[in-house]
């Protein structure tokens, strides 16, 4: 049996379109709906003739029943038993209320647009998020550039005069021509502490020179 809410319309159609009609005519509409509601499908039910005439209860069906109620009957080519298929036309009217499919469709309305909102917000929230990444990338590759550029490419005078204050074994001329011919690099990375870098050569060049014979004055 369909459910009680689903018939609640059936109900007050009944009772406000059928007040001209005959009693028996209400009677037969209300059981074929309740038929159909339990053995058939989307409004339409499959049967035969004798049983058709027995569930409506007279010997043929009044012309004026079916136009009333808008009920289709067709018969089933090919039947054997004279299969009829019955047809109520208002079918998906009956089985609404009303005010109730208004209200799924001004949700589903809603629900679409929040819908649509929410992958607009999103689309909007990925391509912030998308720029904040790169601008990171673009300030982190800027400070970078920018620490490098802070190094200061020492003098011929100022690596003489650290190596006289340091009186280590490194030859200045030899030292900036090293890396001057390496771009400032050691290794993979920029030179950051030049200073840092003379006294890593401190015990790998040949000591017992003398430092007056290696640093002559400018």
């Amino acid at each position: 049996m369909a459910d009680q809410k689903k018939w609640f319309k059936a109900w007050t159609t009944l009772l406000i379109d059928s007040l001209s009609m005959p009693v028996e005519d209400i009677g037969r509409f209300t059981v074929l709906g309740c038929l159909i509601a339990s053995r058939g499908d989307n409004g339409i039910l499959v049967t035969d003739r004798k049983a058709l005439h027995t569930l409506l209860q007279c010997k043929e069906i009044p012309p004026d029943f079916i136009k009333n109620f808008n009920i289709e009957i067709t018969e089933i080519e090919g039947s054997c038993n004279g299969g009829l298929s019955v047809t109520m036309k208002n079918w998906n009217k009956y089985q609404i209320d009303s005010t109730g499919y208004e209200r799924q469709q001004r949700y589903r309305e809603a629900h679409s647009v929040t819908a649509k909102v929410t992958a607009k917000v999103t689309a909007q929230e990925k391509r912030r998020e998308e720029k904040r990444r790169v601008d990171k990338i673009r300030v982190d590759k800027k400070e970078k550039t920018s620490k490098r550029e802070t190094f200061h490419i020492p003098s011929l005078k100022e690596i003489t005069d650290y190596c006289l204050e340091r009186k280590n074994n490194v030859n200045p001329k030899t030292w900036l021509n090293h890396y001057q011919a390496k771009g400032w690099m050691i290794g993979k990375s920029p030179m950051k502490d030049w200073k840092a870098a003379i006294r890593t050569w401190e015990d790998e060049k040949p000591k017992g020179e003398q430092l007056a014979d290696k640093y002559k004055p400018l």
